[in-house]
């Protein structure tokens, strides 16, 4: 892969906001070593899409873009299904032969990030239907 990886969640919170950290993994065929590749955090607050007019014209098209301008926030509504899509960190990685692809999702990294207003008691809900495809989608280039 080589490029943006974008990740599609549809979720619900106990709460009116989300935070997502995607870590995307590799786990070697025998011995079973996981190996980071890439990773990702967002606010689902900050899931609208930027408009065409605010989009570089040198932005890649597959990825995502957001603002995060306050007057963009969406708050979410408790128990209300959303979708969010955002890329994770660019990265060039050949998977070895037989490798297993992880993606782990948290609501939080205590050992990397500081949250001075840590929310309590946060429910996030991940859904997958036919309807609410969360899903991962990767930058495959020809290894040729």
């Amino acid at each position: 892969i080589a490029g943006t990886p974008v990740v599609t969640l549809y979720l619900s919170s106990s709460d009116t906001d989300a935070d997502l950290f995607v870590y995307l993994v590799a786990v070697a065929p025998k011995t079973k070593k996981i190996s980071y590749i890439t990773e990702g955090h967002f606010r689902a607050s900050h899931r609208k899409e930027a408009s065409d007019s605010s989009i570089p014209p040198d932005a890649d098209p597959t990825v995502p873009l957001h603002t995060f301008h306050k007057e963009d926030e969406q708050m979410l509504e408790r128990g209300q299904t959303v979708q969010v899509r955002f890329g994770l960190l660019p990265i060039a990685y050949q998977f070895d032969s037989g490798a297993s692809i992880q993606l782990r999702i948290s609501g939080k990294d205590d050992r990397h990030f500081y949250d001075s207003n840590p929310p309590t008691g946060r429910d996030v809900t991940l859904y997958a239907s036919a309807d609410q495809v969360s899903c991962l989608e990767l930058p495959v280039v020809d290894s040729e």
